[in-house]
């Protein structure tokens, strides 16, 4: 519990907190005049070492004087013993909410960037001088506070970063190395993902003055781009677009190898400004401009989108963190919060990219459980088998290709895969609602488990919509998982800000500052808004002018609200009368109904299950943008359609009884067909009755096996004993009921 006075110093609010201390705002009475004051978090009250760092981090913001390094007037002790100490306030926020702000949209100009490089220089400079290596140079401490003489009142223009009355300071020295003092070489790990250079990883690595070049370069990177600064396993990519002169200076600012980087910030700040002086702009002019939608509407990212997804590199680097150290990881989170394009163009091509030792050589296997988890699962690894073998030599067991049999107790997998695999189960939530019995649910969770507890270091991670978190408790290891999972909540302004606005200027658009701040006004914090808000931007991106996006355009196209209904509708109505009895009866086709306690969700429909007069549909449905076609199956590009489209919503409650009468179908057929068609299993009486009803007006709605299995529950149900039922007029389909 932090007090309300401690001595002269009266405390407002908390400003912030971190692993170790927590800063506040105070007001200092004897000078009349707003403090900061930073505390020692209780949790290390008593640890000896980290009392110590925490002086030490004042004991050197008072020794080493610059102007661009935070001042420290005082420090004292709590009547809980804790320490604190007293330091200038950040009056005018810190450069990372000053970058929030703006976005992407507005460039800096020469002068904020000549300011930034010179109190990066001039801080970073007396640090070294005096033999420190700061070791976190990130845009968060980066303090802006009013300059001496300044009325505090002057904010900077639209196009300028910094007021005419704001300085750049340096604070938080809380990871600070002191290379003067004597003792363990031994370096603390740490840092901010992105900014911190690659030897703050290693332990025993040396630090030194070009430890911090590399994080005063990150924040260059971002104030350039309105983007985070690249990790090395996407730099090469991300420099792709950058003027050869400015990629020179990323190059060498980012080396890997220290002995690579600048020799001092005083090289780096003239290699700054040389660039600034000749005005030479970051983005290489020569790029081509590229006529193609920055924006997947309901579609989900994926690898191959990756230089389009922004917004989520925060996230990004927690899941690499997570899996570096864990094999079993599940990613939770509410319908429409872009769960699986998190994975697909953020997790998926950094680890490609060796984001993790080796990961560039992980065998990816992507699934969705489906009706037949344990045989969807077994195909898909077998798969991966097969193209590790013809790949290259494996250094795992001998073998032609993976062994899988994962009905075996434990779940068996041996064999030729060249690579740990990285199995990526999607939209986890269809082992509850696509009629997968408790023990086939059972096997499958122990697949999985066999696979992140064996001798190989494969890795699972697991998609799952939040609203199903309930059931995974019947599942031990499931319910583990699903207790420490990484959680996929709702942009924050900043990060929305970034998705609207980077992959519109990545392939050359301009974008409106009033369109972007109108969309985020609108967006506000609704849960499971991503799908809508790209849908509303492709639909905007459609109604440009030239190579701008606009307000006007957005407000044409329907808004955030009215986007998807608008472009679906529209779509509905340049059918024909036949195409839109054929496109009901396909998208209905392509739901799973919830019950009284679970929503509808999509479902998986095969290409060759969809029939003659279905599968040409499936092609316009995609075109559309409203299904999507992958890998041999359809589905809907996303359950937020459900919702949002009142005319299928509409259909859905008109269906419901039958859609969930066809999902039973499904399932007993589905088995059926699958263990060598057992007659036992066939239906019979009432079942066999109300499937019958059901199917008779709807052939068009069955998979061939779905159509074969009521035929020869008729078939059998007509020998056995006469029947009160119409002959059923299913077609022959492959043979199958003829």
């Amino acid at each position: 519990m932090t007090p309300r006075q401690i001595g002269r110093y009266q405390v407002k609010r908390q400003l912030g907190t971190g692993g170790f201390a927590s800063v506040h705002l105070a007001y200092d009475e004897a000078l009349e005049s707003d403090v900061a004051v930073k505390i020692l978090s209780e949790d290390w009250s008593f640890d000896v070492d980290t009392r110590e760092r925490f002086l030490q981090e004042a004991r050197l913001l008072r020794r080493v004087r610059s102007s661009h390094l935070v001042p420290v007037y005082d420090v004292g002790q709590l009547d809980d013993s804790r320490p604190y100490f007293v330091m200038a306030v950040a009056d005018r926020g810190t450069l990372a909410d000053r970058l929030d702000e703006r976005g992407a949209s507005v460039e800096p100009s020469a002068t904020d960037i000549v300011q930034l490089a010179a109190a990066l220089a001039d801080g970073l400079g007396a640090l070294h001088a005096a033999g420190v290596v700061h070791r976190d140079v990130n845009p968060r401490n980066l303090l802006l506070v009013s300059s001496d003489g300044g009325d505090g009142t002057s904010p900077p223009s639209a196009t300028a970063l910094f007021g005419p009355d704001e300085q750049v300071v340096l604070a938080d020295l809380g990871l600070a190395k002191d290379l003067r003092l004597p003792g363990d070489p031994i370096t603390i790990v740490g840092g901010t993902p992105r900014y911190r250079a690659p030897e703050q990883l290693a332990p025993t690595a040396a630090i030194g003055p070009s430890t911090d070049c590399y994080g005063a370069t990150a924040v260059i990177w971002e104030v350039l781009s309105g983007t985070p600064p690249p990790a090395l396993h996407e730099l090469d990519r991300r420099l792709a677009d950058v003027s050869p002169s400015w990629r020179a200076l990323f190059e060498k600012g980012f080396a890997p190898d220290p002995e690579e980087r600048f020799a001092d910030i005083a090289e780096w700040r003239e290699a700054v400004i040389e660039l600034i002086d000749a005005e030479i702009s970051m983005l290489d002019p020569t790029v081509p401009s590229v006529e193609r939608c920055p924006y997947l509407g309901l579609s989900s990212y994926r690898p191959s989108d990756a230089d389009l997804f922004y917004g989520r590199e925060a996230l990004v680097d927690r899941l690499i963190e997570r899996l570096r150290f864990e094999r079993a990881l599940t990613v939770g989170g509410p319908s429409g919060s872009g769960k699986s394009s998190l994975i697909g163009a953020g997790l998926l091509p950094a680890l490609a990219g060796g984001a993790l030792p080796g990961s560039s050589n992980w065998l990816v296997v992507r699934m969705t459980p489906g009706a037949d988890p344990l045989g969807t699962l077994e195909r898909a690894l077998a798969s991966a088998g097969d193209e590790a073998a013809s790949a290259e030599p494996t250094d795992r067991a001998d073998g032609p290709a993976i062994t899988v049999d994962l009905t075996a107790d434990p779940p068996l997998l041996v064999g030729a895969a060249a690579a740990p695999l990285l199995v990526v189960v999607d939209q986890m939530e269809e082992l509850f609602t696509h009629g997968a019995s408790a023990e086939e649910q059972r096997a499958f969770v122990a697949a999985l488990e066999a696979l992140a507890t064996g001798e190989d270091p494969d890795r699972v991670v697991c998609l799952l919509r939040s609203d199903f978190y309930t059931p995974c408790a019947s599942f031990e290891w499931l319910a583990a998982q699903v207790t420490g999972h990484v959680f996929v909540g709702q942009m924050g302004r900043a990060e929305l800000r970034r998705a609207i606005e980077s992959p519109a200027l990545r392939l050359g658009y301009k974008i409106e500052r009033e369109l972007v701040d109108a969309i985020l006004d609108e967006v506000g914090d609704e849960p499971g808004i991503l799908p809508h808000l790209s849908q509303a931007l492709a639909a905007t991106w459609e109604h440009r002018e030239g190579r701008q996006l606009t307000l006007a355009g957005y407000r044409e196209s329907g808004g955030v609200t009215g986007a998807l209904e608008q472009h679906d509708e529209s779509w509905w109505r340049g059918l024909g009368a036949d195409d839109q009895a054929t496109a009901r009866s396909t998208l209905l086709r392509l739901v799973s109904p919830g019950t009284e306690h679970t929503p509808d969700t999509r479902r998986l429909l095969p290409i060759a299950d969809a029939g003659p007069t279905a599968r040409p549909m499936l092609d316009s449905l995609a075109a559309a943008r409203l299904v999507t076609i992958e890998e041999g199956t359809s589905r809907i590009a996303h359950e937020a359609l459900l919702e949002a489209w009142p005319r299928l919503a509409g259909w859905l409650d008109e269906e419901r009884v039958g859609l969930r009468l066809h999902a039973d179908l499904t399932r007993d057929a589905t088995a059926w067909g699958r263990d060598g068609r057992p007659p036992e299993r066939l239906y019979q009486g009432a079942r066999l009755e109300a499937a019958h009803e059901w199917a008779e007006p709807r052939p068009d709605r069955l998979s061939d096996v779905e159509a074969a299995f009521v035929h020869e529950s008729t078939r059998r149900a007509t020998r056995s004993r006469p029947v009160s039922y119409t002959h059923l007029t299913l077609p022959t389909i492959n043979g199958e009921c003829g």
